[in-house]
């Protein structure tokens, strides 16, 4: 093998060998159909395992989301308009236009086998752009038949479609750092821009990783005023990518709404007096319909324009803004049917009552100027009907109040954030599944037998390739990035799988390196 470059450079070895259409076709044949094939089997299983029924309630969300784009609806869950991001829901959508609107779950599992076919793909060009052929072929047969790659395919769950485009990402940063011409490498820099805003429109936790990556690379880089000049290239694509989602949301609330309105549900899950570090959403639920409660009875109790105290809703109606889907367990069902919003009039605006603001301005993120922000939300939609305006109010509220609450907790608690930030790493990087429906002792064995060579390998590769530059550190930072989220946030072995799949090139690069020097060392030490 080459010795790596010095530090900031590009090693020889990272050019691989032809051009991609040269070499595709011998190298991925096997490991494509190979994994196709497992993936196709894991949707069947899982199918028949589940009776045809989600599994879990993201599944649900994505899915009602995706029928409303694909049959031209609101894009609205239960009263939720900006309740998941709109990447998933926008390739769920062409599904039923096809089969459909009623077409069975199974159709979307092998859709998504297909997302993780194509994962399979980026895994073999991010490690023969980054190593070489031989890297890549071996890292696509180990991201074929991976547990945690094949599984996630199959689920109905966002990471089916967030892991290819996150490969696919990665894959073009380190095509245009070697790309040999100024064009070609801008090119490559903004496409990766484009594909990394993709990853957010599905992953709302992604939204920092450019700018995350973006200091890594001026730190390690050698060339920082011409590599600064592609990262803004990046943030372009990035930007250009996520605006109609900006606007949209700048529309409805007159905020600047980067992702959802789920962060304060999100951060309260991971940072309150009885988190363990697990995702707990019957209380998140439960304390929700506290919070939609108290903003229903703190109106006015009566004005010209006003809905009478006696009107507005009782606790039972809170209620059914949590349970109105029918399904209490899980995020998707923090925003049912309900009759909250239905006896809103429109003057009930949040941004201009006072009454209904939070009460702790320390953790407050709303503008100074409210009256403007109330006048530029309903002149850039003048159509939006009054019980719209109330739901996007409550949905707002929700978000700071538990936003608000999160923060201040943890403000208070500075040692029991830290105790639980240690459980949520060890959740996320545990050798087996922290689920207990998942303990048996095959599943563990799977689990820790393929994880276990992985990291390890993986982290070999990084310290021995660490010289070469950034580039050689790009597949660690996916796995940096979001263990930083899910220390914050809950934590699973879920949130780690497509970091996974980034830490199979330098794995494959780490383990033959290994395996070259042990054979020297056994060849030193047998007789002649």
């Amino acid at each position: 093998m080459a010795k790596p470059a010095e530090r900031g450079e590009v090693s020889p070895s990272s050019i691989p060998c032809g051009s991609f259409k040269a070499v595709w076709y011998p190298d991925l044949l096997w490991p494509v159909l190979v994994g196709l094939l497992l993936r196709v089997a894991m949707a069947a299983v899982w199918e028949a395992y589940t009776g045809g029924k989600f599994a879990f309630g993201d599944s649900h969300s994505y899915w009602v989301l995706g029928r409303a784009i694909a049959l031209g609806e609101e894009y609205l869950y239960g009263n939720a308009r900006i309740f998941r991001m709109p990447g998933y829901p926008l390739f769920l959508a062409p599904l039923f236009w096809i089969f459909g609107a009623d077409f069975p779950p199974v159709v979307a599992r092998l859709f998504g086998a297909f997302l993780g076919t194509l994962t399979i793909v980026g895994v073999y060009q991010f490690g023969s752009w980054l190593f070489d052929r031989h890297v890549g072929q071996i890292a696509a047969w180990i991201a074929a038949a991976y547990p945690g790659a094949v599984v996630l395919s199959v689920l109905i769950l966002s990471e089916a479609l967030f892991c290819p485009l996150m490969i696919f990402g990665l894959v073009a940063m380190v095509k245009g750092a070697q790309a040999k011409n100024t064009g070609s490498r801008a090119w490559w820099w903004l496409g990766a821009g484009v594909l990394h805003g993709w990853a957010t429109l599905t992953r709302p936790s992604w939204l920092i990783f450019p700018l995350f990556s973006a200091l890594v690379i001026c730190i390690l880089s050698k060339q920082r005023p011409r590599d600064l000049g592609y990262l803004l290239l990046l943030a372009i694509g990035v930007l250009a990518t996520l605006s109609p989602w900006f606007w949209r949301n700048w529309c409805l609330t007159g905020r600047f709404v980067p992702t959802t309105l789920q962060v304060g549900a999100s951060l309260f899950d991971g940072l309150h007096a009885d988190a363990t570090g697990a995702s707990d959403l019957t209380f998140v639920s439960r304390r929700m319909a506290e919070i939609a409660q108290e903003f229903s009875a703190r109106r006015p109790t009566s004005s010209p324009d006003r809905t009478p105290a006696n009107s507005l809703p009782t606790s039972k109606d809170s209620r059914e803004l949590i349970n109105g889907q029918g399904i209490t367990d899980k995020p998707a069902t923090l925003y049912g049917n309900t009759n909250l919003a239905h006896s809103a009039p429109a003057s009930m605006s949040m941004a201009t009552d006072a009454s209904i603001r939070p009460e702790n301005p320390k953790w407050s993120t709303y503008a100074v100027s409210e009256e403007w922000a109330r006048q530029q939300r309903w002149s850039i939609c003048p159509k939006i009907s009054d019980k719209a305006r109330f739901e996007i109010d409550l949905e707002l509220f929700l978000d700071q109040r538990l936003r608000q609450e999160a923060l201040a907790w943890a403000w208070e608690n500075p040692r029991q954030v830290l105790v639980l930030a240690i459980k949520k790493l060890a959740r996320m990087w545990n050798i087996w599944p922290n689920e207990p429906s998942f303990q048996s002792w095959q599943v563990k064995i799977l689990v820790a037998a393929t994880f276990l060579p992985v990291i390890t390998l993986a982290i070999l590769g990084i310290i021995r390739f660490r010289r070469g530059g950034w580039l050689y550190w790009l597949p660690a930072l996916p796995a940096i990035y979001l263990t930083g989220i899910h220390c914050i946030f809950v934590s699973s072995l879920r949130y780690r799988e497509p970091a996974v799949l980034a830490l199979i090139p330098p794995a494959v690069a780490g383990g033959r390196d290994l395996a070259k020097m042990l054979r020297r060392r056994w060849q030193k030490k047998s007789p002649e």
